[in-house]
């Protein structure tokens, strides 16, 4: 995100926030309901 802070917390938060996880990893297509991936 260019920068900028997008989350706060303890280590455990910060990496189960779903801003840290789009901006490290991307966004993910699931197609199955558990999140499975083909």
């Amino acid at each position: 995100d260019m920068g900028q802070k997008i989350a706060d917390g303890t280590p455990d938060e910060v990496r189960a926030n779903p801003r840290v996880i789009k901006a490290y990893l991307g966004e993910t297509k699931t197609n199955a309901p558990g999140g499975a991936r083909d």
